[in-house]
């Protein structure tokens, strides 16, 4: 496995199409309980649920209760260990040009009322790792 660091991650929405096809090197991967219901324009894409909100998660509206329990799962699993999910789908993308991954959800973080597992797996991975991870 390639250096933790090493790992260049970005964050996104699906809805964000134009940002993601203007990055070729970034495998977009959504981490979400389910796919999006209609049809993306970009791909191809791989999911990884298991570093994304586990299904009892849905009933958490308070956001620091969700924060938490996300973060006990990320925890949970390790460092070492969603790396390794996240570099055998860089891997395995068949994408000569491939520099790092997008990880992908709904949530429309330009409105300010709302709030998202991708803000709090970015932190978490930055105070693991000391990588920071951007919106893209």
């Amino acid at each position: 496995m390639t250096n933790v660091p090493d790992l260049i991650l970005f964050v996104s929405r699906y809805q964000a199409k134009e940002k993601i096809a203007a990055h070729p090197e970034l495998v977009p991967i959504g981490f979400t309980l389910g796919p999006p219901r209609w049809k993306l324009s970009y791909g191809p894409i791989m999911y990884l649920r298991q570093i994304g909100p586990q299904p009892d998660f849905r009933y958490l509206e308070d956001p620091a209760k969700f924060r938490e329990a996300y973060r006990k799962h990320l925890d949970g699993l390790g460092v070492a260990a969603v790396a390794s999910l996240i570099w055998a789908v860089l891997e395995g993308s068949n994408n000569p040009s491939v520099a790092g991954a997008v990880l992908l959800c709904f949530e429309d973080l330009e409105d300010p009322k709302q709030w998202c597992h991708r803000q709090f797996f970015a932190e978490w991975w930055e105070e693991r790792t000391g990588a920071p991870v951007l919106e893209l």
